[in-house]
């Protein structure tokens, strides 16, 4: 299965239905359960956080008051319950893991560089980087390397899909 993670329709409603699919809710085990629960929170966090993403304190609150709910707006005009690139990038692990059934690094970077050549709202300097330089056929390991030698600093991405 592959996914294009830039979603032009609910994002939260793609993602539980998603979720839902990798295993009925009926016959799925605790600890499955737990996993896509910190999935949903990740991108339901991610999604409700999104309008206020680049955003210094004051400008949060007073533009949005304290963020509660699914608002959109903010810097990329997100749309309410729309989540960003760490979850998108979260989703691709996942789909990774689940038809690989272990962690495979090169299949997780096509998957990445598929989603970057789909032209997604919102990527980081770094990630963008990295991805353009996997798209002129560096490999995996070396693109990241190659982004910080061009000048990009390590990026707290990475721990942000990790949820």
């Amino acid at each position: 299965m592959v996914m294009t993670y830039n979603l032009q329709i609910d994002s939260l409603t793609v993602i539980i239905g998603y979720l839902i699919a990798m295993n009925k809710f009926e016959s799925e085990s605790r600890m499955v359960s737990r996993y896509k629960g910190c999935l949903v929170g990740g991108a339901v966090g991610d999604a409700l956080g999104a309008p206020a993403e680049f955003l210094p304190a004051d400008r949060i609150s007073s533009e949005f008051g304290i963020v509660n709910e699914m608002v959109g707006g903010g810097f990329f005009k997100w749309r309410p319950g729309q989540f960003t690139d760490d979850t998108d990038q979260t989703l691709a692990i996942v789909d990774s893991l689940i038809e690989n059934g272990r962690y495979i690094p090169q299949d997780i970077a096509q998957r990445f560089l598929q989603w970057y050549q789909n032209d997604p709202v919102d990527i980081g300097g770094t990630t963008r980087l990295s991805l353009s330089q996997l798209e002129t056929g560096v490999n995996y390991k070396d693109s990241g390397k190659l982004a910080l030698d061009m000048g990009k600093g390590p990026a707290n991405g990475s721990l942000m899909r990790t949820h």
